[in-house]
């Protein structure tokens, strides 16, 4: 991290003058993710961490921090439920407590047309980043109401049973690259998978009237049809 950031500081030495609003980023990642011992990073150069657990030692020395976090997804099972919501508006609260934080992007499931509840996770997250002090429960409710309508109580008993059915999910996934599988997923009991089939059929016969409503609650069952397939 020492030899980058002085790298970066003399960048940003030449740039300050010609440019004083100017700010340059570079990454706390991998190898550069301890901060260094002895260099300091200039006013106009922000660190972008990859990992949160690094914001405590690189607040004690950087003016300026971004966080880039990875959506909780597994990256090899993009269709998988995710049950971690209530976690990442903790982490969002979490950072917002250090005044050297200035703004988050969180990863998501770019590489599909988009996993489980993935409209839900990215309005209430942005909506915690704008203000972390608001009730998740109540952003949950205000959305599935707004978004799915009158289907809307329904998703919501739905978003519930995934955020409080004890799912656990693995922070990394274990890829065999032999057998190219992941041997790490949230594992959906016959019970839960039964419960959220009722509650999303529930849904759809409630927004019926609405063809776009119904796509939407169509694809979220994707997500536990894949679920069931894991299971074989």
């Amino acid at each position: 991290a020492g030899l980058l950031l002085s790298f970066v500081n003399k960048v940003a030495a030449k740039v300050e003058k010609p440019f004083p609003r100017l700010k340059i980023s570079t990454l706390a990642y991998g190898e550069t993710g301890v901060p260094p011992k002895t260099v300091r990073p200039a006013d106009n150069v922000v660190i972008q961490l990859c990992d949160d657990e690094l914001l405590s030692p690189w607040s004690k020395i950087a003016p300026e921090i971004y966080i880039w976090e990875n959506w909780p997804v597994c990256y090899k099972h993009l269709l998988m439920v995710v049950p971690r919501l209530p976690e990442v508006a903790g982490k969002i609260r979490a950072c917002s407590d250090y005044p050297q934080m200035k703004g988050m992007m969180f990863l998501g499931t770019y590489q599909s047309p988009g996993g489980s509840l993935a409209p839900l996770y990215c309005w209430v997250m942005n909506k915690l980043m704008w203000d972390s002090t608001l009730n998740t429960n109540e952003l949950i409710a205000d959305f599935c109401n707004g978004y799915y309508g009158e289907a809307g109580e329904v998703m919501e008993q739905y978003c519930d049973l995934i955020m409080s059915s004890g799912l656990e999910m693995s922070k990394g996934c274990t890829w065999d690259f032999e057998t190219h599988r992941c041997s790490s997923w949230v594992r959906l009991s016959p019970l839960f998978i039964r419960r959220a089939k009722e509650l999303l059929d529930k849904a759809k016969k409630s927004a019926a009237a609405n063809h776009k409503v119904v796509v939407e609650i169509e694809r979220e069952e994707v997500a536990i049809i894949y679920g069931r397939l894991l299971e074989g």
